[in-house]
């Protein structure tokens, strides 16, 4: 079993099984269920200290998840902008395992753009909802994925998604995503003032956003898997 379509080509790619031995099954989101609770975007501002409109990204700070490259097109971006806006980057930030951090603050030097650039830790479920509901687009602009439930999840709380062009993005935002070359800092660039100066293209995304994100539940997980298990138990026997 894997993830997405665009996992099960890679494994097809490198072990060369056969096509009917490997099971998608995609991942799910809660966030479509607020359970009754009142979204509170202002709040979690306040706790955070986040004083103007803001770019959001969630994840861990890897290489592949090309930060430099979003940080990069987020200051060529600010160039043309009619007003200032922060970029937020939510993940864990201090673990020293695998992370680009060192990068990512040599390249906020270099840029001299630090006023700009808030880092969080990661937050509770409820905080973290907020935080995605109240950015003015979710940035995920990776050079690799196997999923992206990040983005899943920023549909769901009704926020656009900036995403890079390659398979596997297109496979879990079709068309609510913004797309963009990871490797071209001007096509970020490009993306960042699309979706901030054009309204009516961000309304459009978050209603198209939550009827794709809607799709991705962790009942349908559930019954695709329990389909594999059923699957694989009739061709053993």
């Amino acid at each position: 079993m894997t993830i997405s379509n665009s996992m099960k080509e890679e494994i097809l790619h490198y072990l060369g099984d056969n096509d009917t031995t490997v099971f998608v099954t995609h991942l799910g989101q809660d966030y479509s269920r607020t359970n009754g609770r009142h979204v509170d975007p202002e709040r979690i501002k306040r706790d955070l200290g986040i004083t103007r409109k803001y770019i959001l990204f969630v994840g861990f700070p890897q290489y592949r998840k090309n930060l430099t490259g979003l940080l990069k097109g987020f200051a060529n971006a600010c160039k043309e902008l009619h007003e200032p806006y922060d970029l937020i980057i939510c993940g864990d930030i201090e673990t020293k395992i695998e992370s680009d951090y060192p990068n990512i603050l040599r390249t906020i030097d270099e840029l001299k753009f630090r006023k700009y650039i808030k880092f969080t830790n990661y937050l509770e479920t409820d905080d973290l909802q907020d935080l995605i509901t109240g950015a003015e687009f979710f940035a995920f602009p990776s050079f690799y994925e196997g999923f992206g439930l990040p983005v899943i999840e920023a549909m769901a709380c009704g926020t656009p998604v900036l995403v890079s062009d390659i398979p596997v993005m297109r496979e879990v935002a079709g068309e609510a995503g913004t797309y963009i070359d990871p490797y071209d800092v001007d096509d970020i660039s490009r993306g960042i003032c699309q979706l901030l100066l054009d309204n009516d293209l961000r309304e459009k995304l978050r209603i198209k956003g939550k009827q794709v994100a809607s799709q991705f539940t962790w009942e349908n997980t559930a019954s695709r898997t329990l389909k594999c298990y059923h699957q694989t138990v009739k061709k053993d026997t």
